[in-house]
């Protein structure tokens, strides 16, 4: 596993004291996992710091974790430590579904902090329970699920794209996800070796990438900030440099 991460257990997470008042309950575009409590969860909202783990891949899966704020990162090893997937993943997303399962079982995937974020951390058994005596809530369920398989299927027909078109998809997902305003600055919550882990591209081919975009004007850099200069899921007017091209999937730089 990856030295810059936090080696923290669950059991320290949880206990990071909870914000008050809970936020949940005034975010409308939040899921129904996270709208069930009416903003008043009495099962554990926390405040996470970024480099938090809240679970490690292989786990036994307990709980879920239903994002509020801010932006997290579920991650899959190789037996050699390596990252052979990765995804980021902000407000609304509810992880660790595994833990539904009745019959035991692990977490798939690490689960870390990208940046200071408010989560609800739900015991699997009241989840379970909640959703046996609110049956209709079932099928938001199997909606969060084909959510997610159909955000994956387009994450893989991405991949077959050129460089360029895959790291401008993946910044505008991730500026959407930050702020109301399209054309606002942010700070995106990963750096650009993280870009290049849910992409399957190098260090280097994001770098190079991110300054063809700037440069044929599709974003603007300021410091460590950025901007959209369109509000239309623009893609590239050229297309990658051959050698991108050529290397797209290699694993990322260290």
């Amino acid at each position: 596993m990856p030295s810059q991460i936090a080696q923290r257990t669950l059991a320290h997470v949880v206990q990071r004291p909870a914000p008050h008042p809970c936020l949940v309950g005034a975010r409308v575009a939040l899921r129904p996992q996270c709208l069930g409590c009416d903003g008043r969860p009495d099962t554990g909202q926390r405040l996470l710091e970024r480099g938090d783990v809240c679970v490690m891949q292989g786990d036994p899966a307990t709980h879920l974790f239903a994002v509020v704020e801010g932006f997290l990162r579920e991650s899959t090893y190789d037996a050699d430590g390596r990252a052979v997937s990765a995804r980021i993943v902000g407000p609304g997303h509810v992880l660790g579904l595994a833990a539904l399962n009745p019959t035991p079982s692990s977490y798939v995937a690490t689960i870390e902090v990208l940046s200071r974020a408010r989560v609800c951390i739900l015991p699997a058994d009241r989840a379970r329970a909640w959703f046996t005596d609110h049956a209709s809530f079932a099928l938001d369920l199997a909606v969060l699920a084909a959510a997610d398989l159909d955000h994956l299927r387009r994450d893989l027909a991405l991949r077959a794209q050129p460089a360029d078109d895959r790291v401008l998809a993946l910044i505008t997902e991730l500026v959407r996800a930050s702020t109301s305003d399209p054309l606002a600055w942010v700070r995106l919550p990963a750096t650009r070796e993280q870009l290049g882990e849910v992409l399957g591209l190098t260090l280097e081919t994001v770098s190079r990438a991110v300054q063809r975009l700037v440069a044929r004007g599709h974003l603007e850099l300021r410091g460590r900030d950025l901007r959209l200069t369109s509000t239309h899921d623009a893609t590239p007017s050229h297309p990658t440099s051959r050698s991108d091209a050529a290397n797209p999937d290699k694993s990322t730089a260290t």
